[in-house]
């Protein structure tokens, strides 16, 4: 890849502290070790590219692509406005920021969100093995094509949450938006509250206390198992329980998976 337009007095520094300032230099920061970041504004792309282990407290990253391949990024404060920041990132670690540009931790691997407002469309999508305790999630279509996504908390207003995914695993958080699980293959939920809409999901066990629609486009594909307490409309789609049987979630994996393939053994037990 060319690195045009760049300052080589920035590239690879060894523990930059960066305060204020603004820096308008594409791949500004390539390669740096350990920077601390608590402020200043960022308008050239790629800036922090392939960064490693950064602190990021502050600041404004209004480019796209900022901290693209970046490595074990610790974000505790931000604003980040351009899109396709995080892209491809290793581990990355969410305990706070504003993230408003679309596309935001694309394709990143182990991501832990803890906290965080994101207001932008396509938030980690791609993203593989990303576990989610926290956050408010405005944007529509969090988590599309994602795999093996892990959802403890959280509040997810956005229509579209983990469309097009792979073995997902949801246990916790608030769900208020539309068209939630779209063409989902082997979604698992586990979840004593309520779903809006589920619309068209391919595979999986879907477990709630109370569904508001569900949709399927043609028929319900034998792979897929919906259990509600209530059911508002398309209830002919899911198997019914008494109140009271959806048992909170455990925030453990593998409990929760249990529970969920004891669930699918006592539904089929009465076919």
């Amino acid at each position: 890849m060319l690195f045009n337009n760049t300052d080589p007095k920035k590239i690879g520094l060894n523990r930059p502290k960066i305060k204020d300032g603004t820096y308008h230099d594409s791949y500004a920061f390539r390669g740096c070790l350990e920077a601390r970041i608590s402020g200043g504004i960022f308008t050239g792309q790629y800036v922090f590219y392939s960064a490693k282990s950064p602190k990021i407290s502050g600041g404004e990253f209004k480019s796209d692509f900022s901290f693209y391949a970046a490595e074990n990024p610790l974000v505790y404060g931000g604003i980040f406005s351009g899109k396709m920041s995080f892209y491809g990132t290793i581990s990355p670690v969410i305990h706070n920021g504003n993230f408003d540009g679309n596309w935001i931790f694309c394709e990143s691997q182990g991501a832990l969100i803890k906290a965080g407002r994101f207001s932008c469309s396509g938030a980690l999508s791609e993203a593989v093995r990303a576990n989610v305790h926290g956050g408010l999630f405005n944007g529509s279509d969090f988590g599309i094509t994602s795999r093996q996504m892990v959802i403890t908390g959280g509040n997810f207003t956005g229509p579209g949450l983990l469309k097009y995914s792979q073995n997902a695993l949801v246990l916790g958080g608030e769900i208020s938006g539309t068209a939630s699980f779209e063409r989902a293959q082997n979604i698992r939920v586990l979840l004593n509250d309520t779903i809006p809409e589920i619309c068209n999901p391919l595979s999986g066990i879907i477990a709630a206390k109370n569904i508001g629609r569900i949709v399927f486009d043609k028929e319900k594909p034998s792979d897929v198992i919906i259990i509600a307490e209530t059911v508002g409309e398309g209830a002919p789609y899911a198997d019914l329980i008494n109140v009271g049987c959806i048992p909170g979630s455990p925030l453990d994996k593998n409990q929760a998976i249990n529970i969920l393939q004891d669930m699918t053994t006592l539904i089929h037990s009465r076919y």
